[in-house]
């Protein structure tokens, strides 16, 4: 990438010839480990520009190495403390600074800039500033998975956008809030929030925040088994990035896409959607996109029951997961790794991984992981013996996925109860065998009904179920 040059603000030949050499030692410097060296020249050329024009100056320099590091974060972070007389302009190049980690995935960098930079807004009174860093902080909170911490910030950032009539920024808090308690299972609670945003942006003519929300929105009816309507909100969110040439939205367009087309028994559509997610994030160098999108297609694989190549995905997601430190993507691919371990016949290393998953659903509160791998665990403890205590996980998984009202889920733990009060049953003899038989069997009728509202694509399993149970009760 060719090197541009800063004009001085000053006619003096020398100094500028000076400044055209230092950046040109800045923009050779292309390997990290040599970062050191090419910042010992950023003093200097500070002193060779008027303090005003320096942060202008110093935008022309970005420099990027083979990972996708950023030299202009260095000598942004530089400039903030340089420009200790003047609060706004230390306050916006935090942000700067704060903007670009969060792009690298230096989260917790980036909540430093940014909480340094609400402060600095704070104290001169701009309140509008003040917002839009406290929306920082809370994505950056929400991206960690510190869902409590990123609520706080969040809520703290809708008030002060309020109290000035600040509409972009109520509207950005208002749909981080909904991502939050999306994450975390409260669908409920998530949707008014998402809902109060869209005619916001409408009135702002904002058609790239507004893909977005349609895109979020789409997760709920996705956990909600209102799959049609996903559908119209996710057809809606791309139709209005491919007129505007927007991309950075399209990769969870195609992933939500996938979990539709799953979660309705298409596995190829679901795959091809898939590796769309895929081509795309590698084309934009989006590492966390790239990571979900593995984890997806090996979800997709293992349905098909090709579970050493699921596997292999879900091992290089998670590796990728652990570099950015995306601990709800983290939970995601153990729980998957556990779960072809079990396929391949390694009950005793998906129950590691199992638990590994559900410790940190536990820890991040997302109650939808949460009740996800207590059904798995659930099965696996009941598989090996201890039928109370797989029974017991299984029920407390049922009772959160009533409260989230997430419905698939809970066909997934009626009809994990039912398998498992079948396997007991046939360890049985007389009365108690028939009635152990009777709950498989009222665990599996209201099993069928939830498939029969959301239209999953397991109906049909549910059903074969329910008549297999049917039959062995007419013979007891």
């Amino acid at each position: 990438m060719p090197t541009q040059t800063a004009t001085t603000p000053r006619d003096n030949t020398a100094l500028h010839r000076a400044a055209v050499e230092l950046t040109h030692q800045l923009g050779a410097c292309r390997e990290w480990d040599r970062l050191e060296t090419a910042l010992t020249a950023i003093p200097v050329l500070m002193t060779l520009y008027e303090g005003e024009t320096t942060y202008e100056v110093l935008q022309y320099w970005k420099v990027l190495d083979e990972d996708g590091r950023d030299i202009e974060v260095a000598y942004a972070s530089g400039l903030a403390r340089w420009h200790n007389a003047d609060t706004l302009k230390r306050s916006e190049a935090q942000v700067r600074v704060a903007g670009l980690l969060e792009k690298q995935n230096r989260l917790r960098g980036a909540i430093t800039h940014y909480t340094h930079a609400e402060m600095g807004f704070a104290s001169i009174g701009n309140a509008k500033r003040v917002a839009d860093t406290s929306i920082g902080i809370a994505h950056c909170r929400f991206r960690s998975s510190e869902y409590n911490e990123g609520l706080r910030c969040a809520m703290r950032a809708l008030e002060a956008a309020r109290s000035i009539s600040y509409l972009y920024g109520e509207a950005n808090a208002l749909r981080v809030i909904g991502n939050i308690h999306t994450a975390q299972g409260n669908y409920v609670l998530a949707k008014p929030f998402y809902e109060q945003g869209f005619p916001i942006y409408e009135s702002l003519g904002d058609r790239r925040s507004l893909s977005g929300q349609h895109v979020n929105y789409s997760m709920i009816h996705i956990r909600l088994g209102q799959y049609a309507e996903a559908m119209d909100h996710l057809q809606t969110a791309k139709a209005i990035m491919e007129s505007i040439g927007e991309r950075s939205w399209m990769c969870q367009v195609y992933i939500n896409l996938a979990n539709v087309h799953f979660f309705l028994g298409d596995d190829q559509s679901a795959e091809d959607c898939i590796r769309r997610s895929l081509y795309t994030a590698e084309g934009m160098g989006d590492k966390q996109a790239i990571a979900i999108s593995l984890t997806f297609l090996g979800k997709v694989l293992e349905s098909r029951g090709s579970w050493e190549e699921a596997l292999a995905l879900s091992l290089q997601s998670l590796t990728m997961k652990e570099a950015i430190g995306d601990k709800k993507g983290m939970a995601d691919s153990l729980q998957l790794i556990g779960n072809s371990y079990k396929s391949l016949g390694n009950g005793e290393l998906a129950l590691d991984y199992m638990r590994r998953s559900l410790e940190i659903f536990e820890t991040i509160g997302d109650q939808s992981g949460v009740s996800s791998c207590m059904i798995d665990i659930g099965v696996l403890i009941a598989q090996s013996g201890r039928i109370n205590e797989g029974i017991d996980l299984l029920e407390s998984a049922m009772t959160i996925t009533v409260e989230i009202r997430e419905h698939h889920l809970k066909g997934d733990a009626l009809h994990a109860l039912g398998e498992v009060e079948e396997m007991h049953a046939e360890t049985l003899t007389g009365e108690a065998r028939r009635d152990w038989l009777l709950r498989a069997f009222r665990h599996l009728q209201e099993c069928v009904e939830i498939g029969v509202e959301t239209q999953t694509d397991h109906l049909i399993r549910y059903e074969e179920h329910l008549l297999r149970i049917k039959a062995k009760l007419a013979e007891a």
